[in-house]
């Protein structure tokens, strides 16, 4: 996945003197190096067996966004670590390292609201959301019949019985990572030739918002796989238990 979508990317992106099969050849290393450190980040999550292993999970989240900032940079047909940003909840930070280091935090809208979303009615478990580096909310058993645990976003919702099953956690912490590894592929939906920055409007609106149009493809994927294969056994899923040690439904 990051090897076609930094390949494809930065065909699409490519300055006008490059060729095209060059600068897919080069998008397509960049996004194989993106895409060993996604693998990598969900091996380490696995590890993680109480919150007294915070440091494996946020060395976790670390190499998973640096990862998907690879991704990102080769489908924008930039250099490797022109960019880097790093996912807390519903805030994305941006990082760039050109004539100096500078920061720019921005609201992503649609995990903004599906945290509010699991808000609603749960307790906020506030050594699980620091252990993880995500929000993750607690539910009563009764209120959860059909799952163990939700992914919403960037949040987690689960059930009370099962606050303490770090296999449960890891399990939907890949789901967090799912969804932000998508995000190279906004750089295909927005080509960055197109002169957006002409646009007062849209300039206000990216300063303090990251839109998650690469959202659009993650759940049409899952749930059109869903329908396909079942739930439980389409590939996002698949992925999820393969990297959560022995939790199984």
């Amino acid at each position: 996945m990051g090897t076609l979508t930094g390949g494809f990317g930065s065909a699409i992106n490519k300055s006008p003197e490059q060729k095209w099969n060059e600068a897919f050849s080069d998008g397509a290393w960049k996004g194989a190096v993106g895409g060993t450190l996604l693998y990598s980040s969900k091996k380490l999550i696995a590890e993680v067996n109480s919150k007294e292993e915070w440091h494996l999970a946020w060395s976790s989240k670390i190499i998973h966004d640096s990862g998907a900032s690879i991704i990102e940079n080769a489908a924008a047909n930039r250099p490797l670590f022109d960019q880097v940003n790093f996912n807390l909840g519903f805030v994305r930070n941006e990082f760039r390292f050109e004539n100096g280091v500078t920061w720019r935090p921005l609201i992503k809208p649609l995990s903004m609201s599906l945290t509010i979303y699991s808000a609603i009615g749960n307790d906020f478990d506030t050594g699980l959301s620091l252990a993880y580096g995500t929000p993750i909310f607690i539910r009563d058993d009764e209120r959860l019949p059909n799952a163990f645990g939700i992914t919403h976003g960037n949040a987690i919702v689960l059930r009370e019985s099962l606050q303490n099953n770090f296999s449960l956690i890891n399990h939907e912490m890949v789901h967090v990572f799912q969804l932000d590894e998508y995000a190279g592929l906004n750089n295909l939906i927005l080509p960055q030739r197109i002169q957006w920055n002409k646009n007062e409007t849209y300039d206000k609106i990216t300063d303090l918002f990251y839109v998650e149009y690469h959202s659009l493809f993650y759940y049409s994927f899952y749930f059109l796989d869903e329908l396909i294969q079942g739930r439980g056994f389409n590939f996002l899923e698949a992925e999820a238990y393969n990297f959560s040690d022995s939790f199984r439904r």
